[in-house]
């Protein structure tokens, strides 16, 4: 399990400055997943992941870019309309494996995980 660190204080829907810097690189980088198809620069939005009980969506840093397409447009390519199937149309990667992803590549700390 990846344990992500917290960094300032931050209530929901409140952006820390650490929080909207590494979304703001991330988005302007583009989607993840059409990044790792070889389609990089695509426009991209938010995705954040649910990680809490009741479908309650994780701290802000806890998501990656995505475009429309990846993100909710697609039947069968998209992370809200088909979840179970992330790893066939994401070179391999599951949601937290995006995640840590986009941490390693935006540059927000990573905790080693644990087995």
């Amino acid at each position: 399990m990846v344990s992500f660190p917290k960094q300032g204080k931050s209530k929901r829907n409140v952006w820390t400055p650490e929080q909207r810097a590494y979304v703001s690189r991330a988005v302007d980088a583009g989607c993840l997943i059409c990044d790792l198809l070889g389609y990089p620069g695509t426009p991209a939005q938010w995705h954040h992941a649910e990680f809490h009980m009741m479908g309650m969506r994780g701290p802000h840093e806890s998501g990656f870019a995505l475009c429309p397409y990846h993100h909710d447009k697609s039947r069968t390519e998209s992370v809200h309309l088909n979840p179970a199937n992330i790893p066939s149309f994401a070179a391999g990667y599951d949601e937290r494996g995006l995640i840590a992803l986009s941490m390693q590549r935006f540059g927000w700390p990573v905790l080693a995980a644990t087995p």
